[in-house]
């Protein structure tokens, strides 16, 4: 149940994001929302269960950007992996740190999908690399995105699963 509940306000998140993004003009859906989910799952969840259902909110994140490539769902198992690996090292219990660490990865994975648009782009096409510009503008919305949906993704999750094997 936790996981329909999870996935559930993934999609609200989602589809509140693109609402927003396409009134103000933006090009590409940005993922600042995407990255909170991913993220709180990467601290908080064990590794399969965790790594599935950042699967699932980078392959909703494709689906709304209306050009499905695959790149969000790389993007996010990427950040998932990544967020755990960091997690071995530092502690990140406060929402505070959250916030930071999810605005961190916002813009690592906006300079990764930028640097993987570009080479695989045709020369012709429009270039991704001008949203670089926003970058500092995606990082403070993704800061606040994972400030504003910490308190739902904490009911959801209240502590974190463990991951350890018991044997009896």
């Amino acid at each position: 149940m936790r996981v329909v509940a999870y996935l559930l306000l993934a999609l609200i998140a989602l589809s509140a994001q693109s609402v927003v993004v396409k009134s103000l003009g933006f090009q590409l859906t940005r993922l600042e929302v995407t990255a909170a989910f991913v993220v709180f799952a990467g601290l908080r969840l064990p590794g399969l269960k965790g790594a599935a259902l950042a699967f699932a909110v980078g392959y909703m994140a494709d689906i709304f950007t209306g050009r499905p490539t695959w790149l969000y769902v790389f993007l996010s198992v990427l950040s998932f992996l990544s967020t755990r690996l960091l997690a071995h090292w530092v502690e990140f219990r406060k929402p505070l740190h959250y916030s930071l660490l999810t605005a961190v990865v916002s813009s690592a994975c906006t300079l990764l999908g930028c640097f993987l648009s570009w080479l695989t782009a045709k020369p012709n096409e429009l270039s991704a690399w001008p949203l670089l510009a926003g970058l500092p503008f995606e990082a403070l919305i993704a800061l606040c995105s994972a400030a504003l949906l910490w308190p739902f993704l904490i009911r959801i999750y209240p502590r974190q699963e463990s991951t350890e094997v018991y044997i009896h």
